[in-house]
């Protein structure tokens, strides 16, 4: 092992700055890309503004913007975990309500349902949640395509409500 307490002050620094250049250097060429493939899909509005999921709201308006979904794919493109960002806004309602990112395979069949914290309106003119939600690390291989959609909760059983979006893997 290298010890730099056996160097003189002025070779020490430089002797330190020439490990860390280094340790750097290698650090960096170690380190895997990660790929980014991010989709920007449409705001989701329900009926009369009830639900939605966009970039921001208003009270009785459509969403100002749309959502984000990233892949979170690995460097190597072998695995992939969707995670959906945006804005929950419930107007006038107190009914329970969450975003769920649903996973699909190459035969749209559905393998898997992941769903944000619930979200619940207390009547008012408007309510805002926040969403970040990522669905499990799961084979690229194996995901088609995902879902993302507003989910309600009616008699204890969480039903898609409203339009969805959708997002095929690269």
């Amino acid at each position: 092992m290298f010890s730099l307490s056996r160097i003189s002050k002025k070779a020490r620094g430089t002797a330190a700055g020439a490990l860390a250049a280094a340790g750097i250097a290698s650090a960096a060429l170690a380190a895997p890309v990660l790929a980014v493939p991010i989709d920007s899909l449409s705001a989701i509005d329900g009926p009369g503004h009830t639900y939605q999921l966009g970039g921001g709201c208003a009270a009785g308006l459509a969403p100002a913007s749309g959502i984000t979904l990233d892949w979170m794919e690995n460097a190597g493109a072998t695995t992939v975990a969707p995670a959906v960002t945006g804005t929950l806004c419930l107007q006038k309602t107190k009914g329970e309500f969450r975003v769920a990112i649903e996973y699909f395979d190459n035969t749209h069949t559905q393998i898997g349902v992941y769903g944000s914290r619930s979200s619940t309106g207390n009547g008012a003119a408007l309510n805002t949640f926040s969403v970040s939600k990522q669905g499990p690390r799961v084979l690229s291989s194996g995901v088609n395509h995902v879902h993302v959609t507003i989910q309600q909760r009616v008699g204890g059983v969480w039903t898609d409500v409203g339009p969805f979006r959708f997002a095929d893997y690269p």
